[in-house]
């Protein structure tokens, strides 16, 4: 009987554990896609500039 319980708490442990890993490894990935937009926009910003103001 206490088996069963100590399995299903390492289970629920496990499942906890590997959620927040994902969600961390998310949140990464999300930043730097935005860091890597956010520089692509930016190494573009001088051209798009003289293309408005036509220096």
């Amino acid at each position: 009987m206490m088996f069963g319980w100590l399995y299903r708490r390492f289970f629920l442990f496990a499942a906890v554990f590997v959620g927040l890993v994902f969600a961390v490894c998310g949140f990464w990935l999300l930043l730097g896609v935005t860091c890597l937009c956010a520089g692509m926009v930016t190494a573009e910003l001088p051209e798009r500039l003289e293309a408005w103001h036509g220096f």
